[in-house]
């Protein structure tokens, strides 16, 4: 029967139903719950000492304490919120990766219902729940999978916020939304930033033809236009000339001591996805193709 004639049960944004999800998401908590009990990360000691920290003397001293921890803090209230609710322990600590690294999975699997109709967000939440990359994070008491499901959070409701036939106010809610949720991410990792540049690119050259209409029908906006150059312009200057611009470069250019050999090779993370996923990234072009011919 074709899916146009179920109308029993509602669909959750334009694809995947209610049912769809709740089954998905029982697969993935599932799966995250086995064998979460596995070999320490060291990693993780910092928010299960940070979070032990606060409830004994109420800082984020770790070690000798010669500074607080407090990066990723959002993480940490989340493992010390865990911990009020099932005591002290590593698996305890790592509750919060596994109900982000869930929501993640139902994330990815409504938006591409949504884009691309029910099947294909069956196939990408079957495909998040199995691999084997999201499924690491989601038993790892770190921040990384809670960054990962904000950021794709925001990506999404800036995709909604330009939808074409998005109301005013609707359109307003998924911009703060977006904001929200990238500003909550960027609290986790600064390389969010990147990610940010990434998607406002992509909003240019979506909007691109209402940019433009709106520049030459408004001279409201050409002002507003030109003082938004003006002011970027001069804070790149001033970044530059006081050396906020070189500090920042070392920032992102920063690697730790077992990757510092593949600090300069551009080929990382394409080699890194090919020994991860073989043939799913080596037939990536041709999904590419596929989508541009078919929209």
């Amino acid at each position: 029967m074709p899916e146009s004639a179920v109308v029993d049960e509602p669909k959750v944004f334009g694809g995947l139903r209610g049912r769809d999800l709740l089954v998905l998401g029982v697969l993935a908590l599932a799966l995250r719950l086995v064998h979460l009990n596995h070999t320490p990360h060291y990693d993780e000691f910092f928010h299960v000492l940070a979070a032990q920290s606060w409830l004994r003397d109420h800082d984020f001293c770790i070690a000798q304490c010669r500074q607080p921890y407090t990066r990723g803090l959002l993480f940490t209230w989340l493992v010390i919120g865990a911990f009020k609710l099932g005591g002290i322990s590593l698996v305890v600590a790592r509750i919060p990766a596994v109900l982000a690294g869930t929501m993640w999975v139902l994330a990815v699997a409504a938006w591409t219902g949504r884009v691309g109709g029910r099947s294909a967000g069956w196939l990408a939440g079957v495909l998040m729940l199995l691999d084997p990359g999201v499924l690491y994070l989601s038993q790892l008491a770190r921040f990384y999978g809670l960054h990962a499901l904000l950021f794709w959070l925001g990506a999404a409701a800036l995709y909604f916020a330009l939808t074409p036939g998005t109301g005013g106010r609707r359109r307003l809610g998924w911009l703060v939304a977006c904001a929200v949720a990238l500003l909550l991410a960027f609290s986790l990792q600064v390389t969010t930033l990147i990610g940010v540049a990434a998607l406002a690119l992509w909003a240019v050259l979506d909007q691109w033809r209402r940019i433009f209409d709106l520049l030459r029908h408004s001279r409201i906006a050409q002002v507003a236009a030109a003082i938004i150059i003006v002011i970027g312009v001069a804070v790149l200057i001033e970044f530059w000339i006081s050396g906020k611009l070189a500090g920042l470069w070392r920032t992102y250019r920063w690697s730790t001591l077992w990757t510092r050999s593949e600090a300069d090779n551009p080929k990382y993370f394409f080699n890194f996805f090919l020994e991860q996923y073989g043939w799913l990234w080596s037939l990536l072009p041709i999904a590419g193709l596929v989508a541009l011919w078919s929209r």
